[in-house]
């Protein structure tokens, strides 16, 4: 029959480390100097948003119907290409479902990452701008070369809905979108303030050192089990072998027969400190 697991109780456990305090210390000081160190050698960075709003114009500007929406995904990537952000790093996102881009540049100076996030912002909208621009151009020389095809003899119900619509389009201004929230400097970067970091450290150093520190303050192999023996005098050869083998170390050995409450004595001492004891009492049977 295979005896049970010993296991420790908090107060055994909080014994075990209490022993282990020189570990525990070591390992909150070590936390607390790489944290010192990350911080010094780690590169502060700062990050800047600048939204903008992203208007139709791959439609005909003269259509009554209402334009296409915007294909967000395609802004995004010409947001983000070299052609307008250049050797930044910006990162382009819609905000949810609306055309709303948002465009953030990351920099080592607070005002040079909003200055590059507002600049990627600008470039973006201008080259909207550009294509809103060559796309109505194209449908006023369109509107032109209609007009100029028609008979100098055309009816009035053939000239007027073309000179209206060019009329129309010379009157629109190319646009594309809008800037609706520059960027601003941050005031935090994005890594943690020194204190963050060392306290971080500390924890994390510690944490990392409880289980050393347990098992440091453990007993070695052979003594990881002590059974603390009680033999009667009046026990027998065999009585006392058999007792013996109940050990798996012999640690205390008396032979008196008041040793009994002495035994259980250090064995509390003993679990209390997280060693595993048990008290074997050995006498022989009434007859």
């Amino acid at each position: 029959m295979s005896e049970p697991v010993p296991t420790l109780t908090l107060s055994e456990l909080g014994a075990a480390l209490a022993r282990g305090w020189r570990v525990l210390l070591g390992g909150v000081l070590t936390g607390i100097v790489t944290g010192v160190v990350l911080h010094l050698a780690l590169p502060q960075t700062y990050s800047a948003t600048a939204s903008v709003q992203v208007e139709a114009t791959g439609v005909d500007p003269l259509a009554q119907t209402d334009p296409r929406p915007v294909d967000m995904a395609t802004e995004e990537t010409i947001a983000a290409s070299r052609g307008i952000a250049g050797s930044r790093t910006v990162d382009v996102h819609a905000a949810g479902e609306s055309s709303v881009l948002r465009i953030s540049h990351t920099s080592g100076t607070p005002r040079a990452a909003a200055g590059g996030a507002n600049a990627v912002a600008r470039a973006y909208l201008a080259d909207r701008s550009r294509r809103a621009g060559e796309a109505l151009r194209r449908l006023r020389a369109t509107l032109t070369k209609q007009v100029d095809a028609l008979p100098k003899k055309a009816a009035a119900s053939q000239v007027q809905p073309i000179a209206a619509d060019l009329a129309r389009a010379r009157r629109l201004q190319a646009g594309g979108g809008t800037l609706i929230d520059a960027a601003r400097p941050p005031e935090r970067g994005n890594l943690p303030g020194l204190p963050v970091m060392c306290l971080a450290g500390a924890v994390l150093g510690l944490l990392g050192t409880m289980p050393l520190a347990a098992l440091r303050s453990r007993p070695a192999r052979g003594a990881s089990r002590v059974v603390m023996l009680d033999v009667e005098p009046s026990a027998t050869t065999e009585l006392r072998q058999a007792a013996s083998a109940l050990a798996d170390q012999v640690l205390v050995l008396r032979e008196t027969d008041a040793s009994l409450p002495l035994a259980e004595q250090w064995c509390r001492h003993l679990r209390s400190v997280g060693i595993p004891a048990s008290v074997v009492h050995a006498h022989p049977r009434d007859s």
